[in-house]
């Protein structure tokens, strides 16, 4: 999901992304290396240029559950020691305490070679957070139920990143972040939310798996789209894609669905929704939902596709992939 605002390849680049605690939330415990989509992320935005603000609340969320984590893995070594110890197997010597210890994101986050910011809420933050909690202002929903302290001080924080920057991204699937409540807040500083690291990437014009799959899917119909009164762009590339999903058939994807968001030459921009249906190659449902230009909606299309336009997408390896997690799957179940 994006919410509110879209890059552009002739816009400035964003030059912050900022990280929210539910994206980098492990249940495992992280060692040497954060997990491996987050690393790969990290890269893109080295070497995009882009640096990573991570606000302090963010990592003693993080601490907080890896120290927990640590805690149970340190008994879990002495409970082994005690083990072999009861059938007289000596193990060498060492300390749980010092063998096992708490990671620190920020490090972890700079070994990717990203720049990383350590944004320490202000006094002012602070206050203007418990307020907000108090009263259930933005980026709360009126009637929501109480909104934890720490999670307005993040949007604070991003707040502060994206005017200071010109622009920044939040990364964050947490509602109160992304919810309507925030819109206006949001756009008013330049900040735009996802609600996860493809979309962001998407943004970033870094093409994804699932991007490229639903520009796959969509090429071939593009001129149809296109000779709509709808302002679709030239190209599928100028387009930003979000909330990607696909529908397996029996060895490739049949349904793909997707948001979509393009600058219009207004200054405003084009949103909405897709939704193709492949079968055999034949494209047997194409429509457009939730479509919005400059602020003002439009009707859903439903587009009649000639048999004649194909659509050739090959296995793509999403049979070998579904096959070994199915493996996995049975595997537990075992």
């Amino acid at each position: 999901m994006v919410k509110k605002g879209s890059a552009d390849k002739d816009a400035p680049a964003y030059k912050r992304i900022v990280l929210d605690s539910s994206v980098i939330h492990s249940q495992r415990l992280v060692r040497d290396e954060l997990p491996r989509h987050i690393r790969v992320f990290l890269r893109h935005c080295a070497d995009k240029n882009i640096a990573v603000a991570i606000p302090e609340t963010v990592v003693l969320e993080f601490t907080r559950k890896q120290r927990e984590l640590v805690e149970q893995e340190i008994v879990g070594l002495r409970d082994a020691v005690r083990l072999l110890e009861s059938y007289d197997v000596e193990a060498p010597a060492f300390d749980p305490d010092t063998l096992v210890t708490v990671p620190d994101p920020v490090i972890l986050a700079e070994k990717c070679g990203v720049r990383v910011l350590l944004i320490k809420p202000k006094d002012e933050e602070l206050r203007e957070a418990h307020r907000r909690a108090s009263l259930h202002e933005s980026p709360q929903r009126r009637d929501s139920k109480d909104t934890a302290m720490r999670d307005i001080v993040i949007w604070l924080n991003a707040l502060s990143v994206a005017r200071e920057a010109g622009g920044a991204i939040l990364v964050s699937n947490d509602t109160v972040h992304i919810n309507e409540s925030g819109d206006e807040e949001a756009g008013k500083a330049g900040l735009v939310r996802v609600s996860n690291f493809d979309d962001a990437l998407n943004l970033l014009f870094v093409e994804t798996p699932s991007s490229a799959l639903i520009r796959k899917m969509l090429d071939p119909v593009w001129g149809i789209l296109r000779s709509t009164d709808l302002p679709f762009p030239k190209s599928s590339t100028h387009m930003t894609f979000s909330n990607l999903s696909f529908e397996m058939g029996a060895s490739y994807p049949e349904h793909g669905m997707c948001e979509f968001s393009v600058p219009t030459a207004s200054g405003g921009h084009f949103l909405g929704r897709l939704h193709i249906h492949v079968s055999g190659g034949k494209v047997v449902e194409l429509s457009c939902t939730n479509l919005e230009v400059d602020g003002d909606r439009n009707m859903d299309l439903d587009l009649d596709v000639p048999d004649t336009v194909r659509v050739v997408l090959d296995d793509t390896g999403f049979s070998e992939r579904r096959s070994a997690l199915r493996q996995v799957i049975e595997g537990e179940r075992r």
